[in-house]
């Protein structure tokens, strides 16, 4: 009778279930740690790799900060330089404008000077200085408007009404727009109303009302002249 030398049993030993099943058992326990341990191999080499692709991938974000930073920067930096040169160039159109002007013009560049000159004296009451400034500049450049009115309100302020009609009339024969007509107009019919000379102030008023029908100012000097006719008669 066979004896199975593995389980003490009476079979041989290779119809030994134990040692079929333990060998099997023993496979299956290998097999498993074999896995074990491949798996185990596998999550650390997921795990390495995913750090390094998370490190590489901090990295091209950093990378792509700086750069969106230095363009920006670049951005400021170019805004601020076209800024800078816009300005220059005004300025220096400005200065080559004005120079040009003083070469194209140099007595009206002269006589604007001596305006400015003239307004301050004016300002601060100094009649003489400003005549004589005014008389200059006038002298320089006839057809300023400006210069005509201005001292026309100097010889006003001297009592020299006269004179001060002339530089009104100038001023309006000179005049290039409605707002200097009817402001020429308005201040020969005071002048004139000034010098007694009613119907000459009523026709100058009623042409400062002809210019802008709706020049409140021009429409009290015409009714107060109409009054003053009136007046007079009764």
């Amino acid at each position: 009778m066979a004896f199975c030398y593995y389980c003490l049993g009476n079979h041989s030993a290779f119809e030994c279930v134990k040692m079929s099943t333990d060998e099997v058992g023993s496979s299956v326990d290998e097999l498993t740690s074999t896995v074990e341990e491949a798996s185990s191999d596998i999550v650390d080499a997921i795990e390495r790799t995913n750090k390094n692709t998370i490190r590489k991938l901090t990295e091209i974000k950093n990378g792509i900060n700086e750069v969106q930073y230095s363009i920006k920067e670049l951005h400021s930096f170019l805004n601020w330089t076209h800024s800078e040169t816009t300005w220059r160039l005004e300025k220096n159109i400005e200065l080559l404008t004005g120079i040009r002007n003083i070469l194209e013009s140099p007595r009206a560049t002269q006589a604007n000077e001596l305006y400015e000159m003239g307004i301050d004296s004016f300002k601060n009451k100094r009649l003489p200085d400003a005549k004589k400034i005014l008389l200059e500049a006038r002298e320089l450049n006839p057809v300023d408007y400006r210069i005509l009115v201005t001292l026309g309100h100097v010889f006003v302020q001297a009592n020299n009404l006269r004179k001060a009609k002339e530089c009104f009339k100038a001023a309006l024969d000179y005049s290039r727009t409605d707002e200097y007509k009817k402001d020429a107009c308005l201040l020969l019919s005071r002048a004139y109303r000034c010098l007694g000379k009613k119907e000459n102030a009523i026709d100058y008023a009623r042409k400062a009302t002809l210019v802008d029908p709706s020049y409140p100012t021009a429409q009290y000097e015409l009714a107060s002249c109409i009054a003053d006719i009136i007046k007079n008669k009764h």
